[in-house]
């Protein structure tokens, strides 16, 4: 079974190869415009090596999938790597303008930070209660 699975996958992997050979884009790769497509593309092409990683044998039109899925993971580790950056500067400006005692400035770049960052956790960031009800939510969460 899983053998038909992992066919099937090739067969449609081949497929996009050769779509991508028709329409001139195995070059530069499949670019990531913005940090949530990054993550989407770095979901699918893991996704893919890892099939293809299963074979006991890569055929040479398997070997240049390959490549051109490097290529799409490196363009989309690139805006990541980017787009982390930035939520680490925006991390900086929430703990100088903490320690300024700034709380307008704390409210804006804490709210774009995790705006910011959303692709990357799994479920929205949200308080589970409020800060003023702590012990008592704690309590009845427990």
């Amino acid at each position: 079974m899983k053998q038909l699975l992992i066919s099937g996958f090739l067969v449609a992997l081949m497929a996009t190869a050769a779509h991508a050979d028709d329409h001139g884009q195995q070059g530069a790769g499949q670019a990531a415009t913005d940090l949530e497509t990054a993550m989407d593309l770095l979901v699918l092409e893991n996704a893919r090596l890892d099939v293809l990683l299963e074979k006991e044998q890569l055929s040479e039109e398997e070997l240049a999938l390959i490549e051109q899925m490097s290529i799409n993971l490196a363009n989309a580790l690139a805006l990541i790597h980017e787009e982390v950056g930035e939520m680490a500067t925006l991390m900086e400006e929430v703990q100088s303008s903490a320690a300024d005692g700034d709380g307008q400035r704390v409210r804006e770049s804490g709210r774009t930070y995790l705006d910011t960052i959303q692709p990357l956790v799994k479920e929205p960031v949200a308080p589970r209660f409020h800060l003023e009800d702590n012990g008592e939510e704690a309590a009845r969460q427990e």
